[in-house]
């Protein structure tokens, strides 16, 4: 039975404000549909700037990303912003939140109030 791939990563990079290092490069993986995935790290190593990427809130300074198959490098701003409204579910580090809702509930409250209240919801 295949495996519905929802996200692949090709040789990513990121370089630092600086662009005298890369926070990261090189990293590559596939997120199967209906898996959770952890992402973890000491602090500073680059987990919420990977995430940014997989958002599309940032661009890569190397590698390629594909949604279900679809390379994104070419998709403009508005395909961008009308992907993340539809199909993420995605709370930024510093987001303002409901302290008595939980993660999701604050995720369904987001996706709702823009009339999708089926979006994906990715926890990291």
């Amino acid at each position: 039975m295949p495996v519905d791939v929802v996200l692949v990563a090709e040789r990513l990079a990121k370089k630092h404000r600086d662009m005298a290092h890369f926070v990261f490069q090189e990293v590559s993986l596939s997120l199967p549909s209906g898996r959770l995935v952890a992402l973890l790290g000491p602090s500073g190593i680059g987990k919420t700037t990977l995430l940014s990427l997989f958002a599309l809130m940032d661009q890569p300074d190397g590698g390629y990303l594909y949604y279900h198959g679809e390379h994104t490098a070419a998709w403009s701003e508005l395909q961008k912003a009308q992907w993340r409204l539809r199909q993420l579910g995605y709370m930024p580090q510093h987001s303002i939140w409901i302290t008595h809702l939980t993660l999701y509930d604050n995720l369904m409250l987001r996706s709702s109030a823009t009339g999708y209240t089926h979006a994906l919801v990715v926890s990291a």
